[in-house]
């Protein structure tokens, strides 16, 4: 073993002749390594990848993900500047004047929308969601009746398969056990309009012996 001193630290420590002969043994551990490589100690630093170069890496990483744990890893073990740094009060103020007044045009805010709408948007969860009604909607943008972010009731789309034909503007889906996440066939049933829908919770009300049982989609 040699005795060497580190280039960053200046601390003393142990290293292998071997590590010095081919090149190592300068950073007493992996911190004062990768400080050693920030900025323009970093050989890469202001050199830039050519064309052709950064091609290879992004097909070498397309369709690869890392793992959580990895992610987290890499997050916790890189020495990222801004990590729990917050803006100045005095700072703040002056990024919101210097932005006061300042509105996007119609042209740049319609690529924005582009550019994170369906399967692109950071928040995509895969073309299914639940609204504050609680029932399942699913991401259909050549459905007639789909809404402003192109969604429709699963359970729309469930008695549309089997009626064969879209569902009319006044006709209303009930789901029999009333819990609206279950969208199975049988527990499906048509109302042609939103008053005899409304006249059968009033009725069931007063006599719970008329309850519908039985679905009546596979005879419309």
């Amino acid at each position: 073993m040699i005795k060497q001193i580190c280039k960053i630290c200046k601390k003393e420590f142990l290293t292998l002749f071997s590590e010095i002969k081919r090149g190592g043994g300068k950073y007493c551990s992996r911190k004062c390594f990768y400080s050693s490589n920030q900025g323009q100690g970093n050989p890469l630093y202001g050199k830039k990848p050519s064309l052709k170069t950064r091609q290879k890496m992004r097909i070498a990483k397309l369709g690869k993900k890392l793992s959580p744990e990895h992610s987290k890893k890499i997050s916790l073990n890189s020495p990222h500047y801004w990590r729990g740094k917050k803006f100045s009060i005095e700072h703040r103020n002056k990024l919101s004047k210097i932005h006061k007044g300042k509105t996007l045009s119609e042209k740049h805010k319609r690529k924005i929308g582009l550019a994170q709408k369906g399967s692109k948007h950071w928040n995509w969860g895969g073309g299914r969601k639940i609204d504050s009604y609680g029932y399942i909607l699913i991401h259909s943008p050549n459905h007639p009746n789909h809404d402003k972010y192109n969604y429709v009731r699963r359970s729309h789309l469930v008695a549309e398969s089997i009626l064969k034909r879209y569902l009319k503007p006044p006709e209303i889906i009930h789901h029999i056990d009333n819990n609206v996440k279950n969208d199975k066939p049988e527990n499906l049933y048509l109302f042609k309009n939103n008053i005899l829908h409304l006249n059968y919770h009033r009725r069931l009300r007063l006599h719970p012996e008329t309850k519908i049982t039985k679905s009546n989609l596979t005879s419309q």
